[in-house]
């Protein structure tokens, strides 16, 4: 029988109901995937099924971190010797569901990862103070990290190029291609648009795009004019 073991359990209200819902994690490190769960309260001791993020770890910390009046979960992360150790964050969508915002590391240890939220410094934010280290760490970190809260996280995305630059010879083309994916639940369009220092054209297609986790791209096609000079294109 397969069976996960999992060592932090929390309540709070994660869909807005009224109900009281659980999340629960567990380290990597004990009996096969102890991933991070939400599971929703349907208000007579019962729960629904797990809702599962992409987490594991010792310990779980629940706020409202990005003051939008819906509860997020900050799981402390305790990875293998020389690996990630900190803090993942996990923004609440309101529906019980969490999307990823961002790893906080703080050192390394083997075991540690050990967070808990409050006002450390009084400015109504909640903030986050981690562990580091444990009884079986080998490097003696045993420190504590504070994360101060710098306020709500503002959704945005990020784009990528390959190739980083080419060559273009006169009456020559080339292409880029432009890859955007999203971070702290960016849903907008953002336009490829491309102005040129040199004598030519640039086109995008498509002309805009919007930034999902997977990543779409657009086609970034430079044309040089012919008896022109050879230019180093870079996006």
């Amino acid at each position: 029988m397969t069976f996960n073991i999992f060592t932090t359990i929390m309540a709070g209200d994660f869909n807005g109901d009224g109900k009281l819902d659980m999340v629960v994690v567990g380290p990597p490190y004990v009996v096969n995937y102890n991933p991070l769960e939400i599971l929703l309260g349907n208000g007579d001791g019962t729960f629904g099924a797990p809702i599962v993020a992409e987490s594991e770890g010792n310990s779980i910390a629940v706020a409202d971190f990005n003051n939008d009046g819906i509860l997020d979960v900050a799981v402390g992360v305790d990875y293998f010797v020389g690996e990630f150790l900190g803090v993942e964050l996990f923004l609440g969508n309101g529906d019980g569901t969490l999307r990823f915002a961002g790893p906080y590391p703080t050192g390394i240890a083997s075991l540690g990862g050990v967070v808990v939220a409050g006002d450390l410094n009084g400015d109504g934010k909640p903030d986050l103070a981690v562990a580091n280290g444990g009884v079986f760490s080998v490097d003696n970190s045993n420190t504590l990290t504070i994360l101060l809260n710098a306020g709500q996280v503002t959704p945005s995305f990020k784009l990528a190029v390959s190739p980083g630059s080419q060559t273009v010879n006169a009456g020559n083309s080339t292409t880029f291609t432009v890859t955007a994916t999203t971070t702290n639940g960016f849903t907008g369009t953002v336009a490829i648009t491309c102005p040129l220092p040199f004598a030519g054209t640039c086109t995008a297609s498509p002309a805009s795009i919007v930034p999902t986790t997977s990543g779409p791209s657009s086609t970034v096609t430079f044309l040089t004019v012919p008896n022109g000079e050879a230019w180093t294109a870079g996006l």
